[in-house]
């Protein structure tokens, strides 16, 4: 089943390579030039993943992620962060706002196409609801050979705190050992 995707960037080129790659895949492609065109597309296009720029005039890519996330209607929509703002404190911070995935440009379309599926995957599988036991039935036994088994010498321990002698954690171990 095709699934309906909105794309907002305020670079016509990339928006055609966009909608021309993920088409071929099978999917309907709606565009937008900025954050705030996108947000008022969004009743009637009703996407199921969105991909953004972040630098576009009205409204940024990240202004609309946010509008996305405090709204329980839109909380959950998958979004794909596509721009050419790589800096490690410019990718922390489409983590931070919520997106799903963030590519930088120049990207290569089989990347824009794999993450896209993988995200629809990853969205539409059922969250599994573990079963509750019946109180009826007894728990199963563990066979003894499926146990865990540690002699009291080989018993873990939690690292001790910080004596203020500057021990890392694995130097601790190692002293253990020997």
């Amino acid at each position: 089943m095709p699934k309906k995707i909105l794309a907002a960037d305020d670079d016509k080129t990339i928006l055609r390579l966009v909608k021309m790659h993920l088409e071929k895949q099978g999917h309907i492609v709606t565009t937008a030039n900025n954050g705030k065109e996108a947000l008022q597309r969004l009743p009637t296009d009703r996407p199921d993943l969105l991909v953004l720029d972040v630098e576009m005039p009205e409204m940024t890519g990240l202004e609309l992620l946010a509008k996305l996330r405090e709204n329980p209607a839109t909380a959950n929509l998958p979004v794909i962060m596509l721009t050419g703002r790589n800096a490690d404190t410019d990718v922390y911070e489409g983590w931070q706002a919520g997106a799903n995935v963030y590519l930088t440009k120049p990207f290569r379309p089989e990347e824009l196409i794999k993450v896209v599926q993988q995200t629809l995957q990853e969205t539409d599988m059922p969250i599994p609801v573990p079963a509750k036991p019946d109180p009826t039935k007894s728990a199963p036994a563990v066979p003894k050979s499926a146990a865990p088994v540690a002699k009291a010498d080989e018993a873990t321990t939690a690292p001790p705190q910080s004596s203020g002698q500057g021990k890392s954690w694995k130097w601790w171990q190692k002293d253990k050992k020997e």
